[in-house]
C-alpha cells in the first residue's frame, strides 16, 4: 500500500533523515481511521497525503491523529486534489506561503520544519497538467526554493526505501 523506511537503513541517515509516510488517499475522510491506526503502528515522524479531496466544509477536527499536528491546502475551486501534512507534535513548523504564489491545478503544501532544519514540500499535481504548466511549476519551486533557502545548511542523504505491505 505504501512505502516505508527500512528502519536499519534509516538509522543509518538519522538524525537528518525523518521517518516519513507518504499516501495518495483518493479522498482521505472515509479511510482517516486505518490511516490512525497505520499512524499509531509505524509511528512516522511525518505523513504526507495528496489527494485528500478536502475542503472547507470539512474541519480539522474530523481528521486529527492522536500525537500530530496538520497543515492542509484544500482544494476549493473544485471536487478532488487537496495535500495534507501530519507532524509528530514534537516537531515544530512553519508554513512557508511563497510556495503558493503559482497559480496552477497543482495543490502544494510547504512547510519550514524548523526542529529538523528541512523544508518540506508536499505538491500533488494532476495527471492532466501539460508538459508547459509542469515545466512551469518546476522553475517555481526551484527559484522559490533556492531563495528560501539562501544562506541556509542543506544536509542531503541517501535514504534507502523498500516497499513494505501494511
Amino acid at each position: 500500500m505504501t512505502l516505508l523506511p527500512d528502519r536499519k537503513h534509516l538509522s543509518q541517515c538519522a538524525p537528518a533523515c525523518p521517518s516519513l509516510l507518504l499516501l495518495n488517499a483518493r479522498s482521505l475522510l472515509p479511510k482517516i481511521d486505518e490511516l490512525r491506526i497505520i499512524s499509531h503502528i509505524r509511528s512516522p515522524d511525518v505523513i504526507c497525503v495528496t489527494e485528500t479531496w478536502f475542503n472547507d466544509s470539512i474541519e480539522s477536527s474530523l481528521i486529527n491523529i492522536s500525537n500530530y499536528n496538520v497543515a492542509r491546502s484544500d482544494r476549493s475551486y473544485r471536487r478532488g486534489g487537496g495535500v495534507a501534512v501530519y507532524l509528530r507534535q514534537n516537531i515544530s513548523f512553519v508554513i512557508v506561503p511563497e510556495i503558493f504564489e503559482l497559480s496552477t491545478n497543482a495543490d502544494f503544501l510547504a512547510l519550514d520544519v524548523q526542529s529538523m532544519s528541512i523544508l518540506l514540500v508536499c505538491v500533488y499535481i494532476p495527471p492532466s497538467l501539460s508538459a508547459d504548466t509542469l515545466q512551469s511549476i518546476h522553475a517555481h519551486l526551484v527559484n522559490t526554493i533556492d531563495a528560501f533557502l539562501l544562506g541556509k545548511t542543506i544536509l542531503q542523504r541517501d535514504c534507502r526505501w523498500r516497499h513494505e505491505s501494511v
